[in-house]
């Protein structure tokens, strides 16, 4: 049987149509207004249950296909959908790590202890995370650019996406590459990947660039489309344990403490006039990495201490918790900024 071309669409008019390819008196129902048939309920219900069995029993297996899924190339759909995931894998404890330029496959991997990022999700890599893969490992940034013979556009994606980082540091790699490597200097007494710009003469030197940790946070999330939260209670575990009363999203979860010193890094913010009071607040979200809660300033209180609550900054932030009338469970948090007690302190900054 070979198909036609529609030679011409006509109307007819509006007609009662059914499926008879199930000849059978229970195969079709309706449900509100609409037809459909046992066949196609039980294979969605059936496939939803696969897929509940799998996520609760192998969730790191399902949280990979899940990830592979997304087709990032759809611009601001594809990259809320991934960022989103992304966040939810973290939410449930699974461990998520960057992309590495020799640990990283084309597509996301798991491995023993986590989920590693691949490196055809990055912005203009596609098709060429092959070819990287195929020529691993690498010693250094100049060994990869040899092999490879990616250009600018693709290095710098790659650089800004974090995958050379065990090398050097980002902005380190950025100058050398344009001043360094591109111009191929003839320095027959040290290998090229050993050169630096300390040995370059004022006026070889087209352009320093610098780059704040800012930056290259957006510069980040631009070629990825997700960001992997550093893990802020490993990385202040030392002040945590040195201060008892300081108070992290799980603790104030389990422990129910009312008036907790919270610990966290400011993820974003935004003003929004409460429909009860009538108020001016502005309410701040605190993450520890792992879990994360939204407290409360006024207004007029967050321009006065604006400079604490950029977003990046660790604080500790005195607030005052309540409780849901209808579950009675604790929610967020008002910013106890002048109880003449406690204040803000800024742990660390971007």
């Amino acid at each position: 049987m070979h198909p036609e071309k529609i030679k011409a669409i006509k109307c007819i008019g509006k007609q009662k149509t059914r499926d008879i390819e199930v000849d059978h008196p229970l195969h079709r129902f309706y449900a509100n207004g609409l037809v459909t048939s046992n066949s196609h309920a039980i294979s969605y219900a059936m496939f939803s249950a696969w897929q509940l069995y799998l996520k609760a029993h192998y969730f790191d297996e399902f949280m990979t296909v899940c990830l592979n899924a997304v087709d990032r190339t759809k611009e601001k759909k594809g990259i809320d959908i991934l960022d989103s995931r992304v966040k939810y894998a973290i939410r449930k404890g699974t461990n998520l790590y960057p992309p590495d330029i020799n640990k990283s496959k084309e597509y996301w991997t798991l491995n023993d202890t986590g989920i590693r990022a691949g490196l055809s999700g990055i912005k203009t890599i596609g098709k060429d995370a092959s070819l990287i893969v195929e020529h691993q490992p690498y010693k250094n940034t100049s060994d990869f650019l040899d092999k490879t013979k990616l250009g600018k556009g693709k290095f710098e994606a790659l650089l800004f996406a974090g995958v050379f980082d065990d090398f050097d540091e980002r902005g380190t790699l950025f100058n050398w590459y344009h001043n360094v490597y591109r111009k191929k200097k003839e320095k027959p007494e040290i290998g090229l990947e050993q050169m630096s710009l300390f040995l370059l003469e004022p006026d070889e030197i087209d352009d320093i660039v610098s780059f704040t940790k800012s930056d290259l946070k957006a510069a980040e999330y631009g070629m990825l489309g997700f960001s992997i939260p550093e893990n802020i209670l490993r990385k202040f575990q030392n002040e945590l344990e040195q201060n008892k009363k300081w108070k992290t999203v799980g603790e104030v979860e389990k422990l129910k403490v009312r008036y907790p010193l919270m610990f966290g890094q400011v993820q974003k913010y935004y003003n929004l006039v409460s429909p009860k009071s009538g108020n001016d607040w502005t309410y701040v979200t605190l993450s520890d990495g792992l879990g994360s809660m939204e407290i409360m300033v006024s207004t007029a209180q967050f321009a006065h201490k604006k400079r604490y609550f950029q977003i990046g900054n660790v604080l500790v932030v005195p607030v005052a918790l309540w409780k849901d009338d209808e579950t009675g469970e604790l929610q967020g948090g008002r910013c106890m900024l002048s109880d003449g007690k406690e204040t803000i302190k800024i742990i660390d900054t971007l």
